[in-house]
């Protein structure tokens, strides 16, 4: 028995075991190779190894009892396999050289697995004719992977391409990515590396760093500028499961919950009720599966989710399940999972046509306009080129703390981002690895999660700027007191929100997850400050502006009031024209101009 090998060695090639292995590739493995090959499928994959004896494939001899191979084949097979990542084995022999008729010897005779049919006979011929004398490797322990994974995943995870050689050496954290994707290793439900790493550009970012901070996303724009395009693309490139629904103006909760009809126990689901009992075996698997709705604003939500309205917001998911009763006594429940999210488009030129989504409602949803993704890299060079300007400016922000004054609870915002189901351990709020990181930390862990260093300027923190932004807001704010629903203030609950997506945006850049579109050589300074307003404007325009849209309706009709305001007490135009200089003032360029437009009579979504 070759040394380093287990007592099993099955040699079963795509035949054999299929799901994570009995052995633990991450510690098991000395060294990982990639082998790329071609048709028929399986044929020797997981077998064995075999090249002509050249110098071009002298890294066979590097090969030893203890490295593992990941098979990929590159060009289209039997099965409909084409260019993808199938599977995985392990050395069992070192390399040995052998003659034209010894190697078919051994492919025929291989473990007793008749590896010699006619379709391979047709592959190896144009290979036999190359030399007269070959490499052969014997494979072990083959795992067929559970998902295959594309040319493409493997591209935008590793920021590179499949490698052309025949044998190339692999480093353990591409291996890692890989065997993830796969599903052979279920480390995460949503894993933040996996995921923040793969967005391809400041908009994605922005959209996962939303829905991996436990918040359901709204993305509001004109129609057929690309949302619903833009969100399908973004799921099924990160292999997401969903389903889609478009909204309708006659759902009632029988369709989007579900009903029991008249013979007993005859339980039709409703969509929603389908999509949660497919995220939760999605996330007993380290999988996703989220729900889409296009439209959403067509239809009567309100009414419609029914008690799903509460559990829209995951920090409600763990007290009890989303339940369906007949009449006559009948009852289906599902957990929903906390991994579960809902991404809904709003069209807003037909908005007053349409039903309106009450407060409530656009509350438990982050309100990304799809404008403002779409323009996201010309933000990112203005808030590069104010940098110095606004650092100044945050660095002070930073050195006092408003959160009590805002009644912002810490210890909340920790333990919903820390919510996890214990029997599906995939199942969390937030990312595993950074609950994991999160639980570690003791005592304020605001000083560990928050904090930006700008070297040699200081340190920006991300909640003490949010907050005392905040705070100046709400203090413009209270000087308006006209209309039955005024003052309006930025309460607690959307701050917190606010706060989480900043936890998850400072821990993503500071573990090296996010790839930002400034030139290589910037400055170290820039990028980081430009990272920082980049994520304080995205949460102020996506959670805490949309708050004050109320009072657009307000704006509208002081423009048409013919008295005056009453001496001493300024028009909400005046109010609204201060909160815009003050987050100009701070480098929320968007989230500026979307108050200003408050301050016209428009609304914002």
């Amino acid at each position: 028995m070759p040394e380093g090998l287990p007592t099993s060695i099955s040699g079963q090639g795509a035949k054999g075991s299929t799901g994570k292995p009995s052995w633990d590739p991450l510690t098991e493995c000395k060294s990982f190779f990639l082998e790329v090959t071609q048709p028929p499928y399986p044929g020797h994959v997981g077998k064995c190894l075999w090249s002509p004896l050249a110098d071009r494939y002298k890294d066979m001899e590097r090969l030893s009892p203890g490295d593992c191979v990941i098979h990929y084949v590159g060009s289209r097979a039997e099965g409909g396999v084409k260019s993808v990542f199938v599977g995985m084995s392990r050395v069992a022999e070192r390399a040995v050289k052998c003659t034209k008729d010894e190697l078919i010897e051994k492919l025929k005779k291989l473990i007793g697995l008749n590896v010699w049919d006619s379709s391979y006979k047709n592959f190896a011929k144009k290979w036999l004719e190359k030399s007269e004398f070959f490499y052969f490797v014997r494979l072990a322990d083959y795992v067929d992977f559970p998902k295959k994974v594309t040319h493409r995943e493997y591209e935008l995870l590793t920021k590179s391409r499949v490698p052309q050689s025949y044998i190339s050496e692999l480093g353990v954290e591409t291996v890692k990515k890989i065997l993830e994707l796969a599903q052979v290793l279920k480390v995460s439900t949503i894993y933040c590396s996996r995921l923040v790493e793969m967005a391809r550009d400041l908009a994605e970012l922005v959209v996962l760093l939303t829905l991996l901070s436990g918040k359901n996303v709204l993305l509001v724009g004109p129609p057929g500028s690309g949302k619903t395009r833009f969100v399908k693309d973004l799921l099924e490139r990160l292999g997401i499961g969903y389903t889609i629904e478009t909204g309708n103006p006659e759902w009632t909760p029988f369709d989007a919950l579900g009903s029991f009809g008249l013979e007993p126990n005859a339980f039709k689901k409703g969509f929603i009720f389908e999509a949660a009992e497919r995220s939760y075996e999605a996330a007993k698997n380290g999988g996703l599966h989220w729900l889409v709705i296009d439209e959403i604003n067509r239809a009567n939500v309100d009414l419609a989710f029914g008690k799903f309205f509460t559990l829209l917001d995951p920090d409600h998911r763990d007290k009890e399940p989303l339940r369906v009763h007949g009449l006559r006594g009948e009852v289906e429940e599902v957990w929903v999972p906390f991994s579960f999210r809902v991404l809904a488009t709003m069209n807003n030129y037909d908005r007053a046509l349409l039903f309106k989504l009450g407060y409530a409602l656009t509350r438990r949803f982050a309100i990304i306009n799809y404008s403002y993704l779409e323009d996201l890299h010309a933000y990112y060079e203005k808030y590069c080129e104010a940098s110095e300007r606004v650092l100044k400016r945050l660095l002070e922000l930073s050195s006092t703390d408003s959160s009590d004054k805002l009644k912002i609870d810490y210890n909340v915002i920790k333990g919903g981002l820390l919510l996890r189901r214990a029997e599906v351990p995939q199942d969390c709020v937030s990312p595993v690895d950074f609950g994991e990181y999160l639980s570690q930390l003791e005592g304020d862990w605001r000083e560990k999660v928050y904090p930006i260093e700008v070297p040699g300027s200081g340190v920006i923190r991300l909640d003490r700027v949010t907050a005392n932004i905040a705070e100046q807001v709400n203090e413009s704010l209270s000087r308006f007191e006209e209309g039955e629903i005024c003052p309006v203030q930025i309460t607690p609950g959307v701050l917190a929100d606010a706060l989480k997506y900043l936890a998850m945006g400072a821990y993503a850049y500071k573990k090296g997850f996010v790839k930002l579109p400034g030139p290589p050589k910037a400055k170290v300074e820039v990028e980081r400050t430009a990272y920082a307003v980049l994520l304080l404007d995205s949460a102020f325009s996506a959670y805490i502006v949309p708050q004050l849209d109320v009072l657009a309706d307000y704006a509208r009709r002081e423009e048409f009031q013919y008295k005056l305001t009453e001496a001493g007490r300024p028009s909400l135009k005046d109010v609204l024209r201060e909160v815009t200089s003050k987050l100009h003032d701070n480098g929320l360029t968007y989230s500026a101009k979307l108050v200003s437009r408050i301050g016209k009579g428009y609304h914002v979504f």
